[in-house]
């Protein structure tokens, strides 16, 4: 049965792709044919440029001496971007080149200068005030048509230049253009170029230099980016939580009400590797599971690759996260301060001197009984009670909730160090804690304590060099240490006072240095390597719950290099080949005999591919094959134990890979984004904990590791409205994932706990005056659950008697469909005294619908099965303040 249903839902998926890809593509392509409609009647060729630029954010430059006096009057009705430039230059001297995905406009006769010896001219563009780099501006070479475009840090190179002295035009939507003079003989000349923002007005149009809240598709397949500002207007448990907004993106599953780990293409959250400015973390929530552990002020970018990430990433298989810290503003000192119900946060920004600035931020929970009782903190209760059922207590016995203490914090430094203007320091600090404690009192002798507690924390430094203007590098050294403790404490009228403990402790060193080769501007060579020591010290439980634990610590070696090569190709087609190779080595302690030695070598190549089927539609391709050097397992029903254990890979249970492949399509204009993709993903080495029940004495749980397979296949669609009065994006995520253990459901292939077969997400955007407003949306199929089919009991000899439980198919069930509405308002002020901010409140679960987070089952007198559904968080109301003082 299991077969036929995967066989009819690959079937499904085939057909729909197919269908969603011809209509896709004879949609796109219309529209790509059919876009660009202007009238021009002796007009300014000045005005007429501007107008593409502004109405279709069409990537034009130019030179103002090229096209000062001259008019012209044309007329095109839903024309493609060259047809409409063949027009307009018609009767001009002009003509025009593209470059890359630029346009740009030139005077033949800048063609006829004198060949001499050529050099590189570098540089970076950054905000005039802010300080922050300005990504994809329009580099163009005065009195030529040598152009580029300036990478995601603002750094550009424009090679080969034949003048020695000449000017450097730089424009960029929302900013006033500038003009740099440059000394291209002069090897030690760095240009930074600061613009000022400025409104740019046409006739009919007005453009402003903010940024629009959107999602930003890079060049690369399954990769996203966004700016925390950029997404403040998503409901969410926090302002700006970083994480709760990726959980907004298609084939980003969310698990539950709680935010619990990202679950990306099928994988589950210990297959993400989540870099903070270098720095691995492993714990990625804050209050037991309900928002990000990451500030928002503390983030300036994030991005996102899904699954087919460069080959300059290893050790995971789904996605790979990177968070980079804000860096202080070189002139001015800032601070800013940020409270709702249960939590504030801070920032502060010093510029110590021009070469040397620091930005810090600390968060801080106000989650305890006391203030609980002073109504400081209105959800108290209701966090309380789902962060203590789901990670201390198997019992939902409301005496445990009451008496429960929250708290969380996280600290995160920042210090920039620009000695020259070709080298950067940066040195970062993250530390983060959560902890919960649950009481349960039944007499001032007679009492029971549990106590969970998390902490994260870790520092890098990263030395950036631009040797030339071909030629950078990045050298990396990270330290992460996390540790996930649970202990409980009692106290009995026989006077028996006990207690029990346990602990996950990760130690893991990072050393990497990269470095980029700009050979040509259609030819980027990257390479680098990877040097990571891991230490795990963890408890070896045995299987009798009165035998002691004994402790042990396990060190692992990962040695790697990578190398990729970019190449474009006729301005139109992009392939991307790489290869990481990997030696992994664990050495057995003396002291545990059932773990086993491994050394072996492994490698992962890459192959992405893309070609622009028009100027706005392109068709992507990649396969990537990734292994991961540490495993993780569920531990929260096994005595009540840390939540999760990681572990680290022998050859017994060897490092998990899997193979993935992408393909899709992206439509992406100035007012609209469409993209869609389809994947698979095969697992090996998947690590499952399955004891049975005879639970012997002095048996290791390790005993009850093994390995398995999985695979994961999805259809993803993104639309996305970026301009105008109503913006936002609605996505669809059509997907399975199941995993094959021999020993689990009779070796029948199962779903995963976290599969949901449809998922469809909504966040809408737009102005109510100087109110904003915004709701997100979301429904999915409800989770499996593995369903209690028989019940029978047995008479022993003295009589008692024993129950036994049949349970059905693993995962053969489904809950009720998940359905949430969060909405958000807000409204921004500024007054006289430098203090500017924003009020406003969000409701998470509007209309308070009881979404089933599991199904429980109990034995009862009446010799039946008695099972309930645990609810969800429901109708949840947030206010927040956010204050910034310059």
């Amino acid at each position: 049965m299991m077969e036929k249903g995967i066989l009819s839902f690959k079937k499904t998926l085939i057909f729909s792709t197919i269908c969603l890809l011809i209509f896709s593509s004879f949609s796109f392509a219309q529209q790509s044919e059919h876009f660009r409609t202007f009238k021009y009647e002796n007009v300014q060729l000045r005005d007429a440029l501007n107008y593409l630029i502004n109405e279709y954010n069409t990537p034009l430059v130019f030179q103002d001496k090229d096209v000062d006096s001259i008019k012209v009057s044309a007329n095109c009705k839903s024309c493609k971007i060259d047809v409409a430039l063949n027009l307009i230059l018609k009767n001009t001297p002009l003509k025009w080149k593209k470059v890359e995905h630029q346009y740009i406009i030139f005077h033949p006769q800048t063609l006829k200068i004198k060949k001499q010896t050529t050099a590189d001219i570098s540089g970076c563009v950054v905000d005039s005030i802010k300080n922050e780099a300005l990504p994809f501006a329009n580099i163009l070479l005065k009195d030529s048509n040598k152009g580029t475009i300036s990478n995601l840090e603002g750094q550009f190179a424009l090679l080969n230049v034949s003048a020695r002295l000449c000017t450097v035009q730089v424009k960029y939507i929302g900013y006033s253009p500038n003009e740099v003079q440059a000394n291209a003989s002069d090897s030690t000349d760095y240009l930074t170029i600061k613009m000022r923002q400025e409104a740019i007005k046409t006739k009919g149009v007005t453009i402003t230099g903010d940024r629009i809240p959107v999602i930003k598709i890079f060049d690369n397949p399954g990769q996203a980016r966004f700016y925390p500002h950029d997404i403040n207007f998503i409901p969410s448990a926090n302002r700006s939580d970083i994480m709760q907004s990726l959980q907004a993106l298609p084939s980003v599953s969310f698990f539950s009400n709680e935010l619990d780990g990202l679950y990306v293409r099928g994988g589950t959250p210990d297959q993400n590797l989540v870099l903070f400015d270098g720095i691995p973390i492993y714990h990625t929530e804050h209050l037991m599971g309900f928002m990000s552990a990451f500030n928002s002020y503390a983030i300036d970018e994030v991005k996102l690759h899904k699954g087919i990430f460069s080959a300059k990433y290893g050790d995971r298989l789904s996605s790979v996260i990177e968070l980079q810290g804000k860096s202080a503003d070189t002139t001015k000192f800032k601070a800013g301060f940020h409270a709702n119900f249960f939590s504030a946060q801070g920032f502060v920004q010093v510029p110590f001197s021009e070469k040397l600035q620091g930005y810090f931020t600390y968060r801080k929970s106000y989650f305890n009984k006391n203030l609980h009782k002073l109504q400081f903190a209105p959800n108290y209760d209701k966090f309380s009670y789902y962060s203590i059922l789901n990670y201390i207590s198997s019992t939902s016995e409301r005496s445990w909730f009451s008496n429960s203490d929250l708290d969380f914090y996280d600290v995160t430094g920042n210090l920039l160090f620009k000695p020259t203007t070709r080298d950067k320091w940066i040195f970062s600090l993250y530390s983060g804690k959560d902890e919960a404690v649950a009481k349960k009192t039944f007499s001032p002798t007679n009492k029971i304590n549990k106590n969970k507690l998390i902490k994260n924390s870790g520092f890098s430094v990263k030395w950036s060099r631009l040797w030339s203007e071909r030629i950078k590098s990045n050298f990396i050294v990270a330290y992460s240490k996390y540790s996930n403790e649970y202990s409980v404490s009692y106290r009995y009228f026989e006077g028996i006072i006990g207690s029990s403990n346990s602990f996950n402790d990760i130690a893991d060193y990072n050393y990497r240095l990269s470095c980029e080769m700009n050979f040509h501007p259609f030819l980027n060579i990257s390479y680098g390597i990877d040097f990571t020591k891991k230490t795990i010290e963890n408890n070896s439980y045995y299987a009798n719950a009165s035998t002691n634990m004994n402790s042990y610590i396990n060190t692992a070696w990962t040695q790697s290099f990578y190398l990729q090569d970019d190449i474009t190709l006729f301005y139109k087609t992009k392939l991307i080949l790489g290869i990481r190779g990997s030696a992994y080595t664990l050495k057995k302690p003396d002291s545990l005999s059932f773990y086993k030695s491994i050394d072996k070598k492994y490698f992962d190549p890459l192959i992405s591919f893309e070609h622009y089927l028009t100027g706005q539609l392109k068709f992507n391709a990649a396969w990537r094959y990734s292994h991961q050097y540490v495993h993780r397992f569920l531990g929260k029903n096994l005595y009540e134990s840390s939540g999760v254990i990681w572990t680290l890979p022998d050859a017994k249970m060897q490092p998990a890979s899997a193979k993935h492949l992408s393909l899709g399509f992206v439509y992406n204009s100035a007012f609209t984004l469409l993209e869609l993709s389809v994947y698979q993903k095969n697992y090996n080495n998947l690590v499952y904990f399955s004891p049975d029940n005879s639970l012997n004495k002095g048996t290791y749980l390790y005993n009850y590791f093994e390995t398995g397979t999985g695979k994961s296949l999805g259809l993803e669609i993104l639309v996305q409205k970026k301009l105008g009065f109503l913006q936002g994006w609605i996505s669809y995520h059509l997907g399975k994932t199941e995993y094959h253990f021999d020993t689990v459901n009779n070796g029948i292939t199962f779903l995963a706990d976290f599969d949901r077969r449809h998922e469809v997400k909504s966040v809408i955007y737009f102005p109510l005056g100087t109110w904003k407003c915004s709701m997100a949306g979301f429904y999915a199929s409800g989770k499996p659950y593995t369903p209690v089919e028989n019940l029978h009991s047995l008479n022993l000899i003295n009589d008692e008697k024993k129950w036994f439980i049949h349970f059905g198919p693993k995962n053969s069930k489904r809950l009720p469909d998940y359905k949430r509405l969060d909405v958000s308002l807000s409204k921004p002020f500024k007054n006289k005294f430098s203090v500017s901010g924003e009020i406003g409140f969000s409701i998470l679960n509007l209309f308070g619908i009881n979404n089933y987070a599991r199904r429980t089952y109990s034995l009862v007198e009446s010799d039946n099965i008695y099972n309930s559904e645990r609810y969800m968080l429901g109708f949840t109301p947030m206010l927040f303040i956010d204050l910034k003082f310059k």
